[in-house]
């Protein structure tokens, strides 16, 4: 029997037992890898769906993972990173594992970016998927890509291969980004007004845009059309309006994938045109008079527009009756008083009649009158008065003296008593009769004279001489104001502490419109047109400025200058020097760092600094302060580089250091902003800590292979000791049996 070699087999095992911790005892690999693809139509109305097929680790769920559909523009197309940086930056167009497809995205090249969520037990960096064109869709679906087909095969490029990333520690939570993610420019609203409407009618109007592509119109929340009214999404206000007259303001909003502009707009509704009026008294009875009657006392009609539109009033004609006053138009609300009277030398009888006052636009109103003429009288009332007519000359404006009055003759030239009454006047003094009743052809006197300190004018007024019967006269009398003579023209006070730079104009200047002057009718006021092209006044300067300012007056009407007074104004104007404008260096800022924040060591930190005082129209004198230099630490000052101030720090070792950001201080000369040599600073203390995780990333466009991440952090060099223990053991018997042998066969 054949003798067993317990040694060889006993180190075999051991040797066995020593390889366990590597296969055995492996993690499973967590880190987020492979490709992600994208499936499903790329036309309107279809739904994009994520593929996570070829995603690593295998039988990974969406619910580990945050999906963002990007908008890519042809600039990013070369730099795969460039999609996931803009990821974190921009708005997606969605968040979900599908994206459903509108016109607005036509045209758009979308990609999808999905990263491990924070409380995932995947790790790794962010993946983008190819980017896919969005087509409009067609009734032959010929544009329509076929996203579910696979590409054409290819070699693999190693930036497909997992890249192992480095896993900082919590920090702050980047605030969602604002703003529109589309590169499409805002609309812009062309309406300015809307038409009005009448109440009770239809109206409809257009909003007007421009845009890139089709806007949708809306209210503004918490704004309403006037009732009666809507706006649909093609910006088209119409509907029966049931508002209230008034003016109805109300915001509307256009609106395309760049965003949203708002106007405010308002729309007058203004109600129906009504046309009606009323005449009051309804009747009138001018009881009776006898033939060869002279006149009957007038009686008074008002008429009143009860609509709201104004009317104009058609020719009225009667056959017994006369109205006076009835001339032009009326407007809404407006009264109307007209007189009526019977005609004189009607014969005898009874006339009624319905006088019915007509207008143009089909309103009318009628009044009742009633008129008797009986059989002839004997009796007879009449008075007659001499002079007539009576001129008193003219006045110039402010007369001292009154022209002298004029003496009026009244005689009753009837066949009965009558008793005058005292007359009166507007604008004429009147005495008393020498006598009230008088006999027939008794006489009795009264003066009239023009009043004082009538205005400019001429005046010419009917004086009714009246009695207790129908006898009566008139007596015309008329008077003349001239202008008033121009005495001296006050100068405007001067205007001074006006601010350096403003326009040279009247506005600008303040200055008055009128000054006063004086004449025998007392002050008065005249337009002054002002020359402020010829003053002195240099907007450009910074010095303190005293000129003068001169205009041309125009009197006004019935104001005259017979003595050649000089009509021309002149006014003062100071304008205080040019204080310039300094910032204060609180006002310099460190952006995008903060001395509450924590950060890790070896770590590239972005931040900006931001200077102070830069204005578009500096003036001579102002300041600004503009970012020069920075430095960490202990380390020397380095220049920014870019136009934006911005860089990027990092330092290997932790503990708290300074970061010190100069600022150049610049003056304005007039022509330019020159360096005047001194600087400012801004001064924040950072905080680092050691970062104690280091995971090396992959190379990219390599083919080198790296050892899998296992996400195990069990120490295993007490296994590879033993394996290595095992290995010698396993070399030192194979040896020893070789010799066994070869002594064996000697």
């Amino acid at each position: 029997m054949r003798k067993i070699k317990f040694l060889p087999i006993l180190l075999t095992i051991l040797l066995i037992i020593s390889m366990l911790p590597v296969s055995a005892f492996a993690a499973a690999d967590n880190t987020l890898g492979g490709t992600v693809k994208i499936t499903g139509d790329a036309v309107t109305g279809s739904t994009l769906k994520a593929d996570l097929s070829k995603v690593t680790p295998s039988g990974i769920k969406e619910s580990d993972l945050d999906f963002k559909w990007m908008k890519k523009t042809e600039k990013d197309n070369k730099d795969k990173e460039k999609d996931t940086e803009k990821a974190k930056e921009e708005e997606p167009l969605g968040k979900e594992s599908s994206l459903k497809l509108t016109k607005e995205m036509v045209g758009l090249s979308v990609v999808l970016v999905i990263s491990p969520k924070e409380d995932s037990a995947i790790q790794g960096s962010a993946l983008t998927s190819e980017a896919v064109k969005i087509q409009e869709k067609t009734d032959d679906g010929e544009n329509v890509e076929d996203l579910n087909k696979d590409p054409a095969p290819s070699e693999p490029s190693a930036s497909e291969e997992p890249v192992a990333t480095e896993t900082p520690g919590p920090v702050p939570e980047e605030p969602e980004p604002a703003g529109p993610l589309m590169e499409v420019a805002l609309p812009t609203i062309l309406t300015e007004t809307l038409p009005g409407g009448i109440q009770g009618t239809n109206y409809v109007a257009q909003l007007e845009a421009q845009s890139e592509e089709a806007v949708t119109w809306s209210m503004k929340e918490g704004n309403v059309l006037p009732e009666g009214l809507v706006i649909d999404q093609g910006g088209m206000i119409g509907g029966k309006i049931t508002a209230e007259p008034g003016q109805y303001s109300f915001t509307v909003t256009a609106a395309n994938t760049g965003g949203s502009v708002e106007r405010t707009l308002s729309i007058t509704v203004e109600a129906p045109a009504v046309y009606s009026m009323t005449a009051s008294p309804a009747a009138l009875d001018f009881g009776s008079a006898s033939e060869g009657y002279k006149t009957v006392d007038p009686q008074k009609i008002t008429l009143t527009n009860t609509g709201n539109q104004s009317m104009s009033f058609k020719e009225m004609t009667s056959v017994n009756y006369q109205v006076q006053g009835k001339e032009g138009g009326l407007g809404a609300g407006e009264q109307l008083t007209l007189t009526v009277s019977p005609k004189s030398g009607l014969s005898k009888g009874t006339y009624q009649e319905s006088l019915t006052f007509l207008t143009e636009e089909g309103a009318q109103a009628s009044v009742s009158v009633s008129f008797t003429v009986t059989e002839k009288e004997e009796k007879i009332y009449e008075i007659v008065a001499s002079p007539a007519v009576y001129d008193f000359g003219q006045k110039e404006t402010g007369y001292d003296s009154l022209p002298d009055a004029a003496e009026i003759t009244v005689t009753n030239t009837g066949n009965q008593t009558v008793t005058l009454e005292q007359p009166v006047a507007k604008d004429f003094q009147i005495t008393q009769p020498t006598a009230l009743v008088l006999a027939p052809g008794e006489e009795a006197r009264f003066s009239i004279q023009p009043k004082k300190e009538l205005q400019i004018g001429l005046y010419e007024e009917n004086i009714d001489i009246s009695t207790d019967s129908v006898a009566g006269a008139v007596v015309t009398a008329k008077f003349q104001v001239t202008g008033a003579k121009l005495l001296s023209v006050i100068q405007p006070s001067a205007i001074t502490g006006l601010t350096n730079g403003i326009e040279k104009t009247v506005n600008a200047f303040g200055l008055p419109g009128t000054v006063e002057i004086k004449t025998n009718a007392g002050g008065k006021k005249a337009v002054v047109d002002w020359d402020v092209a010829s003053c002195a006044y240099d907007p450009s300067s910074v010095d303190a400025q005293n000129f003068t300012v001169q205009g041309k007056i125009t009197l006004p009407d019935q104001v005259e200058n017979p003595d050649g007074i000089s009509l021309t104004a002149q006014i003062q104007v100071s304008v205080k020097a040019y204080v310039p404008r300094v910032p204060d260096t609180s006002e310099l800022k460190i952006n995008n760092l903060s001395s509450n924040s924590t950060y890790k060591t070896n770590t590239s930190i972005s931040f900006s600094a931001t200077g102070a005082g830069n204005n578009s129209s500096p003036r001579k004198g102002d300041v600004r302060y503009i970012p020069y230099a920075w430095k960490l630490g202990n380390s020397s000052y380095t220049e920014f580089a870019d136009s934006n101030y911005s860089a990027s720090l990092k330092t290997a070792n932790a503990g708290t250091y300074t970061l010190s950001v100069s600022y150049r201080r610049d003056v304005y000369n007039g022509s330019e902003w020159k360096a005047d040599g001194t600087l400012a600073y801004k001064e924040m203390n950072l905080k680092f800590i050691k970062d104690t995780v280091s995971i090396t990333p992959a190379a990219k466009n390599t083919t080198q292979k790296k050892a899998v991440a296992t996400g195990d952090e069990t120490n295993i060099m007490g296994w590879i000791v033993l394996g290595a223990v095992g290995l010698a053991v396993v070399i030192g018997a194979g040896t020893w049996i070789i010799y066994r042998r070869k002594d064996n066969r000697q």
